[in-house]
């Protein structure tokens, strides 16, 4: 009588589709009983099986090595749960026949010893082969349209949580982490250093490392970018995400200068990348396909460079990038707002201001208050010591616990203080990205025109060589231009026809852009 092993093998995703460990050990116990085979031992595996290095595998072959076994035969069902790696798959076969070992599958029998059976095994062991790589295509197809789409896929970064959007689909949202994100970024900006971040948040009783701090502050995802990587002759890009932003581009620009090191120029264009002249890649589409449009420069008899949008999907679209680039620069122009609209602004602010933080203001007077009588009770301790009302022992437990309160009270005013003072400057910051948004476009970066864009024109953004077109726009900024005149044609509610921004585009020979809402 023949001795045996069984081996039967799943992968995580393979249990629901009726390949269960159970199942396939029942049929090989069948089939050796059928057949007067011996069963020495029974091997179960959920693994993979793109590669050998499974840990039962691997026990099994360290036994049959040191012939703690005596086995004629390694048995499985099929070929595919034998392996699914065509190349390892034919130097295992032959390390067990070193051993005398000859490996089978029931239901899928073949005489290797026969030369023109090798062509059938070739056949089998190819199979699973190409369905891996047929999946894994699939997959990273599937992966690089969700990141295109604006969504994360990978495990939630610090401040935000990974759940389902209503089409059951992954989408990252703030957790009670986002808080720490916001102060750090805020915190930096204004001037305080990455250790004196760290310990403030660590005070508050977040444990965020030094590297942790130093990795998150230079991540676009909390500016609500999403990294799509470049991909064969298509370039690598950034696309808004589905997700909320914890901070404004505005300020995680601002932040990456500063750990940088490096100095911001004021008004002055930022010109040091060779992406300046292509500052809508990235958000433009293509008219005709609707994939993203990207850009390069072409080089004239001269050795001059001329810079140009072009779509590498369809190939039916290119335009000279300073056209188009004009053209967004006059639409910006119409979203500035008038002297009346400023003032007017400025009081909604101020108003939403003092509705939202008045908790903060009442927060921040009872922790003034606290603060008094910390340090009343530390003045004292110190003189019931000097009265000898109490011993040296009591009075350092006493005043350990003092300091400590004084210390955690600080930072938690100085919170507020910050909180209170980028509030109010907020405000400020708000109407002026709003009245000078034409020329804080101008002396941006492309990331920071890239945002922008994105912001007045949350959807698909296309020109065609005529028009400028847009499925929607930011609500605010269309409010400003509708009382400034610059889109025609539309009545409050008619959201279903199209808008023509007639005063949008000077005498350039090109279409006034169109937009459907």
């Amino acid at each position: 009588m023949k001795n045996v092993i069984i081996m039967a093998r799943v992968s995580s995703d393979e249990q629901a589709k009726g390949y269960s460990l159970d199942v396939q050990e029942d049929a090989l116990r069948m089939y050796c009983n059928k057949h007067s085979l011996h069963i020495v031992r029974v091997v179960r595996e959920d693994y993979s099986a793109k590669t050998f290095k499974r840990p039962e595998f691997q026990k099994l072959l360290k036994d049959i090595s040191s012939r703690k076994l005596k086995v004629d035969q390694l048995l499985f069902t099929t070929w595919d749960r034998f392996s699914r790696n065509t190349t390892e798959s034919y130097a295992m076969i032959a390390r067990l026949k070193a051993k005398k070992v000859i490996v089978q599958a029931i239901e899928q029998p073949i005489d290797i010893s026969i030369p023109e059976n090798k062509a059938m095994l070739a056949f089998y062991l190819a199979i699973p082969e190409i369905d891996n790589d047929r999946r894994s295509l699939k997959v990273r197809g599937g992966i690089r349209g969700a990141r295109k789409e604006g969504r994360w896929l990978n495990r939630a970064p610090f401040g935000y949580a990974n759940e389902k959007d209503e089409k059951k689909r992954p989408i990252i949202v703030p957790n009670e982490n986002a808080m720490y994100v916001k102060y750090a970024f805020n915190s930096i900006a204004n001037g305080k250093t990455q250790r004196q971040v760290q310990l403030d948040i660590n005070h508050m009783g977040c444990n965020l490392s030094k590297t942790a701090l130093s990795k998150l502050l230079r991540m676009q995802v909390y500016a609500g970018l999403i990294w799509v990587p470049e991909y064969e002759d298509e370039e690598g890009f950034f696309t808004k995400g589905l997700h909320k932003p914890l901070i404004d581009m505005l300020t995680f620009e601002k932040v990456q200068n500063i750990i940088s090191g490096k100095q911001i120029e004021n008004n002055k264009p930022n010109t040091t990348s060779k992406k300046a002249e292509l500052p809508l890649r990235g958000v433009l589409v293509c008219s005709k396909c609707g994939h993203h449009i990207t850009g390069s420069a072409s080089r004239s008899k001269t050795g001059k460079k001329h810079y140009y949008y072009h779509c590498n999907s369809c190939r039916k679209e290119r335009f000279r990038a300073d056209e188009v680039n004009s053209i967004i620069d006059k639409i910006l122009k119409e979203f500035e707002l008038s002297d009346d609209l400023k003032r007017l602004y400025k009081e909604v602010l101020q108003e939403k201001y003092n509705a939202t933080f008045k908790e903060t203001e009442n927060r921040y007077k009872l922790v003034e208050e606290s603060l008094t009588k910390i340090k009343k009770r530390i003045e004292n301790t110190n003189d019931l010591l000097a009265d000898g009302k109490i011993d040296l022992e009591t009075y350092s437990i006493m005043i350990l616990r003092y300091k400590k309160e004084q210390s955690e009270t600080k930072v938690e005013l100085s919170n507020l203080a910050n909180k209170k003072k980028i509030s109010k400057k907020k405000i400020s910051d708000a109407i002026q990205s709003v009245s000078d948004m034409a020329k804080i476009y101008a002396m941006s970066s492309v990331e920071q025109k890239n945002a922008m864009i994105q912001y007045v024109f949350p959807e698909k953004f296309s020109y065609d060589g005529n028009k400028c077109r847009t499925q929607t726009i930011n609500g605010f900024m269309y409010e400003i231009a509708s009382v400034n005149g610059g889109l025609q044609g539309i009545k409050k509610g008619q959201n279903d026809k199209k808008i023509n921004l007639s005063s949008l585009v000077g005498d350039e020979g090109v279409e006034p852009p169109t937009l459907w809402v």
